[in-house]
């Protein structure tokens, strides 16, 4: 599913699953093909999707999401989106980005607002930011619990850590 996703976002034809080790290496890699109907019947059905789950997202502007759906995600769905809180602030921040102009900038860096003003006030060479990217010490989530919220607070977490050890230096 995943592929044929790949294949009809990025309008093409063939789409490769490769499959590598943690050192690297490549263990296996298999080229599949979707031609346009097929893609064209997934964009269909993600059409049918959106508009039967997600008119209150797409329709006229909103600020909040249906009730019956924060129920859902605080008992079905709590693991997948982070409970009630974890849905409203992925919605906000979905939200957010949209009104941004686009193109938007690389995100690769999140940095909490105090630490960003702190950065800005030191030099170049010595950022709190620098020091956590480039240490292999830092937390990282494991891949199945990754959301918005993770890495946010994981990124909270090695800012903390830095902070502690500079105040120790």
């Amino acid at each position: 599913m995943q592929l044929l996703h790949h294949s009809y976002t990025y309008i093409c034809e063939f789409v490769r699953h490769v499959v590598g080790s943690a050192h690297g290496h490549i263990i296996s890699s298999v080229r599949v093909r979707f031609p346009a109907c097929i893609r064209e019947e997934y964009g269909k059905c993600l059409d049918e999707l959106k508009n039967l789950i997600l008119p209150w997202a797409y329709g006229e502007p909103t600020d909040h999401v249906p009730e019956d759906l924060l129920h859902l995600a605080e008992t079905s769905l709590k693991d997948l989106v982070g409970g009630r809180y974890g849905l409203v602030q992925q919605f906000c921040i979905w939200r957010g980005l949209l009104a941004m102009p686009k193109p938007l900038p690389p995100l690769r860096r999140i940095i909490p607002t105090i630490h960003a003003e702190w950065n800005v006030k030191k030099t170049a060479s010595d950022t709190t930011t620098k020091l956590i990217d480039g240490s292999c010490n830092q937390i990282r989530p494991t891949g199945a619990y990754i959301n918005a919220n993770t890495l946010v607070s994981a990124r909270t977490i090695n800012y903390s850590l830095v902070t502690c050890h500079r105040l120790r230096q």
